[in-house]
Parts: structure tokens; sequence; C-alpha cells
């Protein structure tokens, strides 16, 4: 899994999400995430492949809507921020049963 700005995820680098990170935190990362370099405006159509914010959608988007994802970008009906958004709500639903099973910013329980 590449990190959120397409090297090697590493903590050192600063480049990871993490369970405990708050919501705001995940979104503000994922806003700031990489997509296909060569789609310079709007318009553009992209490659999905050479996105990092699609490498996310596969773990965490449901398969429906990551072909929806897929082709919005390779035809241009869908921009990055609105490609982001929908990583960010996805991620967060599926990080937020985690939490709530006990992953704190302060403490991660081992079960």
């Amino acid at each position: 899994m590449p990190g959120i700005d397409g090297r090697k995820m590493s903590k050192s680098y600063g480049n990871a999400i993490f369970i405990t990170e708050s919501e705001e935190s995940v979104k503000e990362k994922i806003s700031g995430m990489l997509t296909d370099f060569h789609r310079v405006r709007r318009s553009d159509p992209g490659d999905p492949d050479l996105s990092t914010v699609f490498a996310y959608h596969k773990l965490y988007s449901p398969a429906p809507e990551l072909m929806e994802i897929a082709e919005g970008c390779r035809t241009a009906r869908m921009g990055c921020v609105e490609c982001k958004k929908r990583l960010a709500k996805n991620m967060l639903e599926k990080l937020r049963p985690l939490r709530k099973k006990g992953f704190s910013s302060n403490r991660i329980w081992m079960e």
C-alpha cells in the first residue's frame, strides 16, 4: 500500500493514515493525496491506476462504486476532489467500527 504521497508508506515519512487519527485529520490527509499527475485540468481524462487515491479506494470502496469511480476518472465525469471526498467517506465508515471496539487516540486494545 502506498503512502499518501505515493511513496512507500512509512511512519518516518509521515505519509500514513492511522486508525487512531481524528476524522478531520483523515479528511485533511486524503484531500492532499496524489492523484493521476497527467490529469492537469478537471476536463482531462485520467488513469485511476496512476492514482494513489484509487489504490485506497480498492480497499475501502464497495465494488460497484469502485467501478463508477474508475469510469468517472477515465471519462473526466468525476474530478479528483469528488474522488477524494468519496474515499474519505468510505474510509471513515470502515474505520468507525474499529474505533468503537476499542481503538482510541491514547491506547489500542488488543483482543
